[in-house]
């Protein structure tokens, strides 16, 4: 406003509801999901409790933005792992969309979205890409587009997956999970990923990983690791 900031209480209720857990608010982050230039919000929610096993396990809603304000314009997008190509093991707890962030990492002019699964796995997590679709306004994700010929895919990652350096410990607590901003960080147009697992090593040593993206994906082929040490840093847990 004139006068500086002023508080929107128009769409308190529903980011209450969007970012709300049995722990209290998860933490949102903004990007402009649907390419319209307004940024809009990315809240992580817990997602509805009950019977059922993507029940709780985590939820992302974009709240878009408008001229007219957050959430005047276009309705909510909600995406959680019930979808087409997303888990198919999912639990209560999971914590699905955490740590969100839009970018461009195919190269094809469509806003993507990463977000964290940092509960899976007993706390090891999980890192996921939904690739812009389009099929969706502006090219933003489409839960739909999963089941639809010609969309890039949902990529799950974690320090199992095939031509990713390292690998989950058995007893969880790794913490591996995307750090947000993406950031093309080979200068090549087509943003990264940086994903670090504070936990790993049993939480002596750390990490980090970098996932270049690719016109099909972020690649496994050459995952960058490195470790505080590798940068000088001493790394101390309490």
């Amino acid at each position: 406003g004139p006068q500086g900031l002023v508080r929107d209480q128009r769409p308190e209720a529903r980011l209450a509801h969007a970012l709300g857990t049995e722990g209290g608010p998860r933490e949102p982050a903004a990007g402009d999901a649907d390419h319209d230039g307004i940024d809009d919000l990315l809240a992580p929610g817990q997602g509805t409790l009950g019977p059922g096993r993507h029940r709780g396990s985590g939820r992302l809603t974009v709240v878009h933005g408008a001229r007219s304000g957050l959430g005047r314009g276009r309705s909510d997008l909600t995406v959680d792992q019930s979808g087409p190509g997303l888990s198919r093991d999912a639990r209560r707890g999971d914590g699905f969309g955490g740590s969100p962030s839009v970018g461009d990492i195919t190269g094809d002019g469509r806003p993507d979205l990463v977000v964290a699964t940092p509960e899976k796995n007993d706390g090891n997590g999980r890192l996921i890409l939904l690739p812009g679709s389009r099929h969706g306004r502006g090219g933003e994700y489409d839960p739909a587009a999963g089941a639809r010929e010609g969309d890039g895919g949902v990529q799950a990652l974690d320090l199992d997956t095939p031509g990713v350096p390292g690998r989950h410990t058995p007893y969880g607590s790794d913490a591996f999970a995307p750090q947000p901003p993406l950031l093309d960080v080979d200068g090549d147009g087509h943003d990264d990923v940086i994903a670090a697992a504070p936990g790993y090593g049993r939480g002596r040593t750390g990490g980090f990983w970098v996932f270049r993206g690719t016109d099909h994906g972020l690649s496994t082929s050459d995952v960058h690791r490195f470790t505080p040490a590798d940068l000088g840093i001493r790394f101390r847990t309490a």
